[in-house]
Formats: structure tokens, sequence, C-alpha cells
């Protein structure tokens, strides 16, 4: 059993850091352009959000501080202050959707998880979707129906 155990933990492991590789594939420029955004924050506003990580979650402040992606999650901090949120109870809610023990960057996850609880959004800055092509002009109704009757299957 003690082999079956190892096994599958190592398995799990591998799928973890396959899945974590490919979200760093693909969302490496919205993290980007977060932390550049949280990076030209006055040194106030900074503080002020240092400060809303000390009330919403003091035994991770000092780790969330000293992570890369600190600058990305003060920009989403202050993106959700700027909609009228309550950026504590939004980073608590954050923090208690499931655990943060096993995350490499804790401030990643809770940028992550702030933006998919849709109280923000990537910042202005952020490359935007293209907009989709114009639908094609509707088919004639006479048209479509003498191609139905060209291509209709002839009996003998």
């Amino acid at each position: 059993m003690d082999r079956e155990h190892a096994s599958a933990a190592f398995r799990s492991r591998r799928s973890a850091d396959h899945l974590r590789a490919a979200y760093q594939a693909t969302a490496t420029a919205p993290p980007a352009a977060m932390r550049a955004y949280g990076q030209r924050l006055p040194a106030s506003a900074r503080r002020h959000h240092v400060t809303t990580i000390h009330t919403a979650l003091p035994h991770l402040a000092d780790r969330l501080q000293a992570e890369p992606g600190w600058d990305a999650l003060a920009a989403v901090l202050d993106q959700a202050e700027r909609a009228g949120h309550d950026t504590t109870a939004l980073l608590a809610k954050a923090a208690a959707q499931r655990q943060l023990d096993s995350a490499d960057s804790i401030s990643d996850v809770l940028v992550w998880r702030l933006q998919h609880l849709g109280y923000v959004t990537p910042p202005a800055s952020a490359p935007r979707p293209q907009r989709p092509r114009a639908a094609p002009s509707p088919v004639p109704a006479a048209a479509v129906i003498a191609h139905q009757a060209e291509n209709r299957p002839r009996r003998r």
C-alpha cells in the first residue's frame, strides 16, 4: 500500500507541476501588466494596501510583500478599491476559498482568485482580446432554397 501511495503522490505532484507550467505559459501577459500597474502606484497607495493585507491576512502579510507577485496584488487591490469594494473583505474571501500553504506564490494565487471572483479586471494597459469580426451578410432565402433543390438526391 505504501508503494501505491507514493506512486499516487508522485503522479499528483507531477500533474501539479504541469498545470503550474501551463498556467505560467498562458498567463504571462496579464500578470506582467498587473505588476507594472502595481509598481506605478504612488507610495501612499502602496502603504494603504500593505495595511489592508495586515488587516485581512496578518499571518501572511510579510510573506506576501516579499514575493515577486506583490506588485500585482497591490494593483488588484487598488482596482477593487477604486471600484468601491471593501478590499479587506475581498482579500479575506479570496484567501478562505482554499488552502494557500502549498502555493509557490501566494500573491499570484490571490491575484488569480480576486480576478476570478469578478470584482477586478486586468488593467487598461493589458492586451485586450480582438473584437470578433462582423457576421457575414445573410444569404437570401431564395438562394438557400435553390441550393437545397440542386443538391437534393434524385430518385429514379
